[in-house]
């Protein structure tokens, strides 16, 4: 298994030294990511709102540590998880596919109707980009074949997003070639190894 490291203030990932794409690098490149509306303050809340249910799954939640504009969140992942059924596989994990050299980090991968899915937690609303979002993170594993959003509300309520599969992931990939293409045309690097590699 190879070192995957991540530079949490630069979200830079590096696989054994070499550094690689993220799934959300490659879709802001490429311009499926519009970032024109995101705000620094944003980002904070869905921070900290993705590390308390991440906590709440760990069972290592401090709950009075959980700010009070947060807690609905909180309580819609919790009702989302009585309602479901789902058993967490793991949260948070690093992940490289090592044949088309990009790395991600979904929010949990569960199991959920008798398959294992991509699980990302959304405190925003629904984007058409976010398919491919959760394709990249199915591309990430030989064992996973579906994924979906799961949209936590300021009401403490939730609603599951439509599962995707197949075809996501490979429009993903789609969009990887053409980031790749397009850095081998700017920069003379190509995916297969011949990279810079991180200072």
């Amino acid at each position: 298994m190879p070192e995957i490291l991540l530079n949490e203030t630069e979200r830079i990932f590096t696989v054994e030294g070499v550094r690689y794409p993220t799934v959300s690098d490659i879709l802001q490149k490429e311009e499926f990511i519009d970032n024109h509306f995101f705000t620094e303050q944003g980002a904070e809340n869905g921070t900290r709102r993705h590390l308390a249910c991440y906590l709440d799954d760990m069972n290592d939640l401090d709950e009075d540590s959980v700010d009070e504009d947060d807690l609905p969140y909180l309580e819609a992942w919790r009702q989302l998880k009585k309602d479901t059924g789902i058993v967490i596989v793991q949260g948070e994990k690093r992940d490289f596919n090592h044949i088309y050299k990009y790395c991600g980090k979904p929010d949990t991968i569960v199991m959920f109707d008798g398959h294992k899915e991509v699980w990302d937690r959304k405190t925003g609303k629904r984007e058409p980009w976010h398919r491919f979002q959760i394709g990249g993170y199915i591309g990430l594993y030989d064992d996973v074949f579906y994924g979906r959003c799961v949209y936590l509300q300021d009401n403490g309520l939730f609603k599951l997003g439509e599962r995707y599969g197949r075809k996501d992931r490979e429009d993903f990939l789609t969009i990887l070639k053409t980031y790749y293409l397009r850095e081998e045309m700017n920069n003379g690097t190509n995916r297969k190894g011949n990279r810079n590699t991180a200072e």
